[in-house]
């Protein structure tokens, strides 16, 4: 995509791993990402989602969206060009389990392996909130027909699987989730290998988290398993690394290590991409009052450190909703809400060209006016497709799109 040639000016980068998501939204402007993609395409219509996933593997977008009628029901697609078209959207069985309370923040989660593509929830039930286990389907022809699948067992009826991320890799299925059980609030994962019946006992990757903040899992070519999950006292988001497949668990820190004291739920989690270098990129936010906003935080060894740790004094304008990928060697992208005029938040994206150690300026996604909210990202190596929500003028949800083009790497 070409630069707007007003706006064709030299721009302040940033020379360091951690970026306050506000310094980037005070840089010049370039042009938006791109038209809506697909926009006139009638054989898919996710507009009305109240709940969705995204993520692109090799080459291709995958789209798993939640619609809210009589009863919630979720579907699934995909599009080999970059979101232009799409396959008509199929609707998964949860006739097994029921979905229960899904919306943005608390979403259905995808994963995909080859022609192995899962789909998993929190189906409704008698624990905290009206939650219940894990539920879910599963497709091994590349998501053209469905099938209930078993999922991590609960051992009481009062027990809420809340919150779930999952990754696949080609030996298999791993799920992390809140385990909300009378006061207890932990994160446990458990593991199906490609071909069995039943999944790995869950394992408690740390006792004491966040309530309700949503987590992120990355799987690596090797296998190592990386979470990112909201922590309680202090509540920053927290690394944990497995290098077995989820048989033990290293807890690696805070990501940003703000201090932040906070009792409650703040009911943001934050975003998580693995580089082909073993870069790691985690997008995060914090309400410490001295630190407020969203940050960006690159580690070159799995979390056992950040670059660099967030300057202390400071008080950032408090971008919020995160996400991040990583489409090649060197690019990243990120995207982000922040407050805008009249009480309206606003979804931008930025990239680097460098592998995260210097940034181009914002390109702002939503229109002016518009409630912009939770924006997702899949990338691959010459695009992007950003995601987020809004609402109409009768305040029923509404899902945006934009691609974004890259350049062609020399």
């Amino acid at each position: 995509m070409k630069e707007d040639t007003a706006m064709n000016v030299v721009l302040k980068t940033f020379q360091c791993g951690l970026v306050p998501l506000c310094l980037i939204a005070a840089l010049p402007i370039w042009s938006s990402c791109g038209p809506a993609a697909g926009a006139d395409n009638e054989r898919v219509d996710f507009s009305r989602a109240s709940s969705f996933d995204v993520i692109a593997r090799e080459g291709e977008v995958h789209l798993l969206f939640g619609i809210d009628r009589d009863s919630p029901s979720f579907h699934y697609s995909r599009s080999a060009d970059g979101g232009t078209t799409w396959r008509d959207p199929v609707e998964l069985p949860t006739h097994h389990a029921p979905p229960g309370r899904h919306h943005r923040g608390n979403d259905p989660q995808l994963a995909v392996a080859g022609q192995q593509v899962f789909a998993v929830w929190t189906a409704a039930g008698e624990g905290p909130w009206g939650s219940g286990p894990l539920a879910m389907a599963h497709s091994d022809d590349g998501g053209r027909s469905w099938h209930p699948s078993p999922a991590p067992r609960a051992t009481t009826e009062e027990v809420g699987f809340r919150f779930p991320a999952i990754a696949a890799d080609d030996r298999g299925l791993h799920a992390i989730w809140i385990h909300a059980e009378g006061d207890e609030r932990s994160l446990r994962h458990a593991r199906r290998d490609i071909g069995a019946e039943e999944w790995s006992v869950p394992k408690v990757i740390d006792p004491h988290i966040c309530a309700c903040c949503w987590n992120r899992l990355e799987v690596a070519g090797d296998g190592t398993l990386v979470a990112l999950y909201r922590d309680h006292a202090p509540s920053d988001m927290a690394l944990a690394v497995s290098e077995d497949r989820g048989q033990t668990w290293e807890k690696r820190g805070h990501v940003g290590r703000f201090d932040w004291d906070f009792q409650g739920c703040p009911h943001v989690g934050g975003g998580l991409a693995l580089g082909t270098n073993g870069d790691l990129f985690a997008t995060v936010w914090s309400g410490h009052e001295e630190h407020t906003g969203a940050y960006l935080m690159r580690s070159d060894n799995l979390g056992k450190s950040w670059l660099p740790e967030p300057p202390a004094g400071e008080t950032f304008r408090p971008g919020r909703h995160t996400d991040v990928a990583v489409p090649d060697a060197e690019r990243v992208i990120m995207t982000w809400d922040q407050p805008a005029d009249r009480g309206k938040r606003a979804v931008l994206c930025v990239v680097s060209d460098d592998g995260g150690r210097t940034w181009n300026a914002p390109r702002p996604l939503s229109e002016p006016g518009e409630h912009a909210t939770h924006p997702r990202l899949a990338a691959w190596e010459d695009g992007a497709l950003v995601l987020w929500s809004g609402r109409d003028a009768t305040g029923e949800p509404m899902t945006h799109r934009k691609r974004l083009e890259l350049p062609a790497r020399d």
